[in-house]
Order: structure tokens, then sequence, then C-alpha cells
């Protein structure tokens, strides 16, 4: 009994304290949007810029005027958009068509590299970058089976497309119908509608996975599911979390947390290793497999001595902007063994750690908070520049099928929104890529205070709390390791759409909740 008591205190403790932190997390990160650059448009010297900014006060004015039919003309909009997600959907893929034959292009930074390694214009065997970041080989491999940048981009579509589908079902199965239409509403919103397509990276081709993973994870505990099922169920969780893990380490930070939760409410170790057997099975049917191939295959020599550890990943999250910078790759590469590396990166985080102090390092997290968060585009065009710059015209695809489409005077005007060419002084990397950052950053916010919502009912649901324990978890992990802007958020955007329309569900609960606070009712009894 006193044991029972104890156990049910300590429930109670870690349901506030997810709750707790997850409303900070998620408090903040709204109040980073709102005052992101994407907003700027003073910097933009552009007559372009000038125009929105008159639009956004005409707009802003009329709404104010007519506030109340505003709201209910919001109201039906949402309605009718989420009543038509299937002609939405389609509406989306044709977008995503109209980008590809009209924009596509190789992005820059790590892609650029890949993907020329790839198709054989660069020697593989020369460089030393698979051997730095050999997390990057799975994707390397279907670059090279691939072969062709139209071709990788149609298959970058498949991936978000059906990671939208799947999330769908997630959401219906975890929350119900109408939480499931608004979070694949603000899916197709943040992602399906930019040209992230174009963008053939780890980023975008994790996606199908995490979604899976979610779903399969989301199936096999509920309460009509048949023993046999529950077993594939966990087995295809355990494979499709191999193929993350292996596209993308952190982005199987959501399964970290699902097993977490579950360790901290189980009552039975029972109950919890024989999933958790059945899942790691399931997880070697990918990953042994790849293991022997990996050791057996002649394309790249892996050097242990060569590779990254994650305390160089580490030392890159202390640095000034907390990302990627050269100075820190070229100290782990100066030191020749793996022991060494961590040696070095250890000591130069003491010393940064050191330097900062306590009331330091709180400031430079809550500096690098803003900057893994606060860019509703996911940090479009904020890797690289010059020839391997983000999305840029030297690297236009040369598809002769596709170059009518790409060289047409429309493919030229829809290119100035996307591409990030320098075009002189006052312009955000691209002439018109500013109307892309506005929009997508109203659109972001709303995704954001939809996830904000989701944490002020505290419902001590298994559910919620594993999608807020897994937020919670991405966020830390940017905050400790490599980030500084987030493009890294995208792996988790199944995550942060489940969250954000489950939050929106619950919009009816949450005003009748404020409706019959002591005050108020005091209030009206006064009245009355």
């Amino acid at each position: 009994m006193i044991k029972k008591v104890y156990k049910d205190k300590f429930d109670k403790f870690i349901n506030k304290a997810i709750f707790v932190l997850a409303f900070l997390f998620s408090a903040l990160w709204l109040f980073n949007t709102v005052r992101s650059d994407n907003f700027a448009i003073d910097k933009v010297f552009s007559k372009n810029g000038g125009y929105i900014f008159i639009a956004a006060l005409i707009i802003m004015t009329v709404a104010y005027l007519k506030r109340s039919e505003l709201k209910k003309w919001g109201i039906t909009s949402i309605e009718f958009l989420t009543n038509h997600l299937f002609a939405l959907f389609g509406i989306m893929v044709f977008f995503q068509i109209i980008i590809l034959l009209f924009a596509s292009g190789l992005a820059g930074y790590d892609i650029w590299g890949l993907y020329h390694h790839a198709v054989g214009d660069l020697n593989i065997e020369k460089s030393p970058y698979l051997q730095m970041y050999p997390n990057n080989f799975l994707l390397f491999l279907l670059m090279k089976a691939v072969h062709s940048l139209t071709a990788l981009q149609i298959l970058n579509i498949i991936a978000i497309d059906f990671s939208i589908i799947i999330s769908f079902f997630t959401a219906r199965t975890l929350f119900g119908k109408r939480a499931a239409r608004y979070s694949t509403l603000i899916f197709m919103a943040t992602l399906g509608f930019t040209p992230w397509l174009l963008n053939t990276y780890s980023d975008t081709f994790v996606l199908p996975f995490v979604a899976l993973d979610m779903f399969f994870l989301s199936k096999w505990d509920q309460k009509n599911t048949e023993p046999l099922h529950r077993f594939t169920y966990l087995l295809a969780a355990g494979f499709s979390s191999a193929v993350a893990y292996y596209l993308k380490p952190s982005a199987i930070i959501f399964v970290i947390a699902y097993f977490l939760l579950s360790a901290l409410k189980c009552t039975k170790i029972k109950t919890l290793l024989i999933p958790l057997a059945v899942f790691f099975i399931g997880a070697l049917l990918f990953a042994a497999p790849l293991k022997v191939y990996v050791n057996h295959q002649t394309i790249v020599h892996f050097d242990k001595d060569k590779e990254f550890p994650s305390t160089h990943f580490m030392m890159l999250g202390l640095s000034k902007n907390g990302m990627y910078n050269k100075a820190d790759v070229n100290l782990t590469r100066s030191a020749k063994t793996a022991k060494e590396k961590k040696q070095v990166n250890i000591e130069v985080i003491k010393q940064r750690l050191k330097k900062l102090g306590v009331v330091g390092y709180v400031q430079f997290l809550y500096g690098k908070y803003y900057k893994n968060t606060h860019d509703g585009t996911y940090a479009w065009g904020a890797d690289g520049g010059g020839r391997t710059g983000f999305m840029v015209k030297p690297n236009l695809n040369d598809s002769e099928k596709l170059s009518p489409f790409i060289h047409s005077k429309f493919g030229e005007f829809l290119r100035s929104f996307i591409y990030t060419d320098d075009n002189g002084p006052g312009y955000q990397n691209g002439e018109n890529t500013f109307v892309y950052r506005f929009f997508s950053q109203i659109i972001y916010i709303i995704m954001v205070l939809g996830i904000l919502l989701s944490t002020l009912k505290e419902k001590y649901d298994f559910k919620i709390m594993w999608l807020l324990l897994a937020m919670i978890g991405l966020m830390m992990f940017l905050l400790l390791f490599e980030g500084g802007r987030s493009r890294y958020l995208i792996q988790a955007i199944p995550v942060f759409t489940l969250l954000s329309g489950y939050g929106y569900s619950t919009v009816p609960y949450l005003k009748e909740k404020m409706l019959n606070l002591p005050g108020k009712r005091e209030k009206e009894h006064v009245k009355s």
C-alpha cells in the first residue's frame, strides 16, 4: 500500500514536470517566432517589400474593423479546408510538380558534395567526408542507386506526402478525427506547400520512417489489437526506427521518449522488456544486414580514427553560434586517433563552459534556442554560399527534359521566390524570397501556438505525454549538440503537427474551462 502511494506521487511528479517543461519550451518558442527576422520587411530594400508592408497594414485594418465577420469567416474557412483535405492534398501535389518542373536544382552544403560523390563527379576514395560523417552513408547509397537529381526530388515528394498521409492515421488513432484533420492541414501548410522537396537530404527523407514508427507505436498497444498484430507492429516499429537512425540518428529521440515514459509508468518489468525485445529484433532486421554490407563493401574505406565522435558535435553546440564552423572541424580533424579526437573535444568543451560561467551559459542557451526555433522556413537558405550555396542558379538541374521549363520566363520568376542567389544589399538571400519567408512564418506561428495549447489541458494521458516528452527531448538535444538553425526541426514535424492538431482540438474544452473559472462564476452571479 505504501509502495503504491509513493508510485502514485512519483507518477504525478513526472506528469507535472513534463507539462511544465513542455509549456516553458513552447511558450518561449512562440515568443521566438513572433520576433523572427522573417518579419523584418524594413530590411528588404525592394519595392516588393514595400508592397507587402502596405498590404499587411490594409489587411490588419480591415480585419480589425470587420473582426466579428472575420471570426465567422475564419471558422468557416477552417471547416471547409478540413472537410476537403483530399482535394487540398491534390492541389498540394500539383504545386509540388510545378516547383519540380520550373525550379529543380541541386541544393548546396552537404547535399552538393554527397550527390557529386554519388554520381562519380568527385572521387569518393580521395574524399574524407563519409569517413568523418559515416551517418550519411545510407543517404549516399540512395543517391548512388538513383543517380538522378530529378528522380531524387520525385522520391522526396513521395517521402513528404507519404509522411502527411501516415501522420493523419496516427493522429486519428491517438486523438480522433478532428485532431487528425487539424494536424494534417498544418503539416501540408508548413512543409507540403513549400520548396523543401528540392532539398534532397536526410531532413526530409527520414520523415516517412518517423511517421511510420509513430503509427506502429500508436497501434501496437491498442486494446482491440490482436496479439499477432501487436507483434507485427512492434517489429515494424523497430525496423523503421533503424532506418531512421541510419539516416538521421537524432530522429529516434521520440522512440527513446516512448520507452522511457513506458519504463517510468510500468509496474511489472515484464510488461516493458517483452515489447522492447521485439522492437530490437525488428531494428536488427535492418541494422544487421546493413552492418554486414558496410563491412564488406569497397566503395568507402571507413576508419574509426577519422570518424567524428559525438563529443565533436557537442563542441560545435558550444561554439559562438552553436553550429557548424570550420575552426572546430579542423581542430577535430587534426587529432590523429579517435581517442585524441575525444580528448581534444572534451578539453575545448571544458574551456568554453568555464569561460561562460553559470549565468553566461544560461544566456548562451537562450540565444541558441532562438536560433534553433525562430525561423518558420526551417532555415531556408541558411546553409552555405557561393557555388555550393543552398539553392543557387549555377546548380540548376541540367536535365534535358526539364530544360524548357527551367529556362522559361515563368521558371525564372518562380525561382525568384525560392533561390537564394546574392542579389545585392537589402535582399534576404534572393530577390523575392522574403515573400516565402513572411507567409511561412505566419503558418509556423499557427503551428507553434497549437503546440502551446496542447500543454494547457493537463490530461495525464500516455499519448500526449509521449509527444510532449519527445518535443522536450529534441529541444534539449539541439541545445546541447550542433544546432543554431531550425532546419533540424524538420525531422520532428510529424510530432509537432500531431501536438498542434491536438492543441487546436482542445480549444472548446479550454474555452469551457475559462468560462467556468471561479472568479467568472462569481461575477456572473453578481450581475444576475
